[in-house]
C-alpha cells in the first residue's frame, strides 16, 4: 500500500500572540515552542524592532532564528499606543508579522480566573467583569489587525493545541497521535483537561488481598 503523502504548506516565521487576558496565550505559546518556534513571553515592545533583526537572513541565507513566536499583550505598558506602528516598521523591514489574537467569553474569562484567583492585568478596581470588559474594548483596534482570531470559549488546553498543531505544523497532516496516560486517586479528584476518564473502582484491589498485596503492578498475576 503506498504510503500518504505529506502535503508540506508554508508557514509563517514570525508570530506574534496577543489578546485577552485568560485566553489561553500562555498555552499557545507552549504548543508553538514544542513546534520548533523560539518563544518569548511579554517582551518590550521596544524591543521588537531589535529582536526581529535575528530573523533577518545573513549574506549566507541563513539568520540567528529560524521562527520564532512572541507573545505581547497588555501587560506591557506601551502596547496599545505604540503596537499598530512596530507593526508598520516591520512592515517596511518585510518582516511582516502573523499576528494571532486569542478572546473568549466574559463568562468563561471570568471562570478561569475565578479558578486561579490571579488578580486580572487590567483591573481597575470595579470588579472581575469590568476588568475584562475594559480589556475587551482597549484591545479592539489591535484585535482589526491581526491575520487569525482564535475564541477559545469551548476549547481546553487539548483541543487548543491539536488547533494549533494543525495550523503551524507545516503539513496537512500535523504531528503523530500523542496519548497520554494518567493514574490517580479519587480522593485527590479527577485531574484537569481529561478527553476520555475510566473508573475502574468496581474491579477487586489487589491491595487488599493477602496474597497478592506484595506484588508489584507489573507481576502477570497483577495484570490479569
Amino acid at each position: 500500500m503506498p504510503k500518504k503523502r505529506r502535503h508540506e504548506r508554508e508557514l509563517p516565521r514570525f508570530v506574534i500572540i496577543t489578546g485577552l487576558s485568560g485566553s489561553g496565550m500562555s498555552s499557545a505559546t507552549d504548543s508553538l515552542e514544542d513546534l520548533g518556534y523560539f518563544c518569548v513571553d511579554n517582551l518590550p515592545l521596544t524591543m521588537l524592532s531589535t529582536f526581529a533583526r535575528l530573523l533577518i537572513p545573513n549574506e549566507g541565507g541563513s539568520a540567528a532564528i529560524e521562527k520564532a513566536a512572541l507573545v505581547i499583550n497588555i501587560r506591557e505598558g506601551h502596547f496599545l499606543s505604540q503596537f499598530p506602528d512596530e507593526l508598520t516598521k516591520l512592515g517596511k523591514r518585510s518582516l511582516d508579522p502573523f499576528v494571532v489574537f486569542f478572546e473568549a467569553s466574559d463568562d468563561v474569562l471570568q471562570r478561569r480566573f475565578s479558578e486561579t484567583r490571579r488578580p486580572h492585568p487590567a483591573d481597575n478596581g470595579r470588579g472581575l467583569l469590568a476588568s475584562i470588559r475594559a480589556e475587551r474594548r482597549a484591545l479592539k483596534d489591535i484585535r482589526k489587525r491581526a491575520d487569525l482570531i482564535i475564541d477559545t470559549s469551548d476549547h481546553t488546553v487539548h483541543t487548543l493545541r491539536h488547533l494549533l498543531t494543525q495550523k503551524f505544523s507545516g503539513t496537512d497532516d500535523g504531528v503523530p497521535l500523542r496519548v497520554e496516560i494518567v493514574s490517580f486517586g479519587h480522593k485527590y479528584g479527577s485531574p484537569r483537561g481529561l478527553d476520555l476518564l475510566f473508573d475502574v473502582r468496581h474491579l477487586p484491589n489487589p491491595y487488599f488481598q493477602n496474597d497478592l498485596k506484595h506484588l508489584g503492578g507489573e507481576d502477570p498475576r497483577i495484570v490479569k
